[in-house]
């Protein structure tokens, strides 16, 4: 419930302590410590929040205290009428991060008039690193850097200095779509514009980046099954929450490749020496295709994964598993010869010829999970991250295995 009566303003210390405390949080975990707080003190915690983290926390509130919250503070408030105006709603949008553009000027102001409002924003602790020039319509036209502010005679007008159709960003892109386009030009900021070239506000690159910074950090975890919504702080409960689920996943994956063992039980009774290549085989087969995963998931990651792409990266991940296969299967066909003679084994050869095959079977299966994985979760509306590493090396062992110990089944018993 909302707080009634005219409460006392919460201290700006207490308001920064709280601001402090759900930066470091997940947005789950910042909104249970939300909960009980008076409204004046989440609503002006908000307003110290990044744009990104200040949107998922407001979206987890019922509209009537969305409203509520966002009447208290004149930054909510004022970010709340530019989403509505320009229909930009999605926590992963531009105009989600957007801020006001502080130092915006008509066309034929003087470069003096320019300095002095600067100095006055100056004054108030603003900081101004673009100057903007817009028409009479609010349509940018232009730029000022401080260097040619500097530079400039004081008369001089500022069409004359100005950078005209300056790079800008649309207020519905995505935050990738933005870093996309962002990625080679490294301003510290961007004007944001409608499609009619309204000047709407700016975004800063910090604020790009740092929006994506922990779904790129996430992924690493994503891979292994663990939710990005975990951080260092989330409780205990929470985090076993996140992660059982996908350890009892990765037990059931475990269980086909032990089955599929046990099924050459004899094989392995009557040639001991092959369970010493077993976590080899699934060592090596693994992290091909780990390396084969890490560069697709790049290149979705980076709009680079197309579906005229998809034959060629196929094709050359199986070639790559092929060639480094059969490299790493001689080396470790060499080392099984020499080991089977040393235990005085029957056909060492053949057992080196079963460690070569294998090897490069697997690395081929490697090569191809690496690719496919990823692929069919983004085919069904899934993260391609999720827990891929479980579902590629649960593939690898299973090909490895069945290769394996089948083909030592078929030539040596």
């Amino acid at each position: 419930m909302l707080d009634q009566g005219i409460p006392a303003a919460p201290r700006q210390d207490e308001v920064r302590e709280l601001a402090l405390a759900l930066r470091r949080r997940a947005p789950s975990d910042a909104f249970k410590l939300l909960q009980g707080k008076p409204d004046l003190l989440i609503a002006a915690a908000l307003g110290e929040l990044d744009a990104h983290t200040r949107n998922a926390l407001l979206s987890r509130y019922p509209e009537t205290q969305r409203t509520a919250l966002r009447a208290i503070d004149t930054r909510l408030h004022a970010e709340a009428q530019a989403a509505q105006q320009h229909h930009y709603h999605h926590e992963d949008s531009v105009g989600v991060l957007m801020q006001p553009a502080d130092a915006v000027f008509p066309l034929g102001v003087s470069v003096a008039e320019i300095v002095r409002r600067v100095r006055e924003l100056a004054g108030g602790h603003v900081l101004v690193i673009y100057a903007y020039v817009v028409d009479a319509e609010d349509r940018l036209q232009g730029l000022v850097t401080m260097r040619d502010l500097l530079l400039a005679a004081p008369t001089v007008k500022v069409e004359e200095i100005m950078l005209a159709h300056p790079f800008v960003l649309q207020p519905q892109m995505t935050v990738e779509a933005a870093m996309r386009e962002t990625a080679r030009r490294h301003y510290p900021l961007y004007p944001v514009c409608d499609e009619q070239g309204t000047l709407l506000g700016t975004v800063s690159g910090a604020a790009l980046f740092e929006a994506r910074a922990f779904e790129i950090s996430a992924q690493s975890g994503l891979m292994v099954g663990v939710d990005s919504e975990e951080r260092l702080l989330s409780p205990w409960r929470r985090s076993i929450m996140l992660r059982h689920p996908w350890l009892q996943v990765n037990l059931l994956t475990g269980l086909v490749v032990g089955f599929i063992v046990s099924l050459f039980s004899g094989t392995l009774s009557q040639l001991v020496l092959l369970t010493a290549f077993l976590p080899i085989l699934s060592s090596v087969a693994g992290n091909t295709g780990c390396q084969t995963l890490a560069v697709t998931l790049r290149g979705i990651a980076l709009n680079e994964y197309k579906k005229e792409v998809a034959g060629p990266l196929l094709r050359k991940e199986l070639l790559l598993g092929a060639l480094n296969g059969a490299a790493i299967g001689t080396m470790a066909g060499a080392v099984m010869y020499f080991y089977s003679l040393s235990q005085k084994a029957a056909h060492p050869l053949l057992l080196a010829l079963v460690v070569l095959l294998a090897m490069t079977g697997a690395c081929l299966s490697g090569g191809l999970a690496g690719v496919a994985v990823p692929s069919l979760l983004r085919r069904f509306g899934a993260d391609p991250a999720t827990a891929s590493s479980i579902f590629l090396t649960t593939t690898t062992d299973i090909v490895g295995m069945s290769l394996f110990l089948g083909l030592a089944t078929a030539m040596l018993m």
